[in-house]
């Protein structure tokens, strides 16, 4: 509760302050931002971090399509029953896993006696 009280006496302040400055400082403030951001060093660099993150984007998009399009195969022939027989009917266990709770041999290991 305090935070908010807090936060509220704050943006008060900021406004009134603000209010007092005047559209003069507001109008400085703002031609300043726009000559800084139209600054061609600056517009190459956003160019530049831009192609950067697409391409990421790009590369990162097709794994994470392709890592779940595996999981969803994966889930489905587990519904199927694909992993059906010594685990049981619809199990997703395969040969040679062991389970918590069960024995190589209930998990598909075989018998040698």
């Amino acid at each position: 509760m305090n935070g908010k009280i807090a936060f509220v006496i704050g943006a008060g302040i900021g406004y009134v302050l603000g209010t007092r400055a005047g559209r003069e400082q507001y109008e400085r403030i703002k031609g300043a931002t726009q000559s800084v951001w139209q600054n061609p060093k600056l517009q190459e660099q956003v160019s530049a971090a831009e192609e950067r993150v697409g391409s990421v984007m790009r590369e990162q998009g097709a794994q994470m399509t392709d890592k779940a399009a595996q999981v969803v195969k994966d889930r489905i022939a587990g519904f199927t029953g694909a992993g059906s027989g010594a685990a049981g009917e619809g199990s997703t266990a395969a040969a040679g896993d062991v389970t918590p709770g069960s024995t190589e041999t209930e998990a598909g290991s075989d018998d040698r006696g």
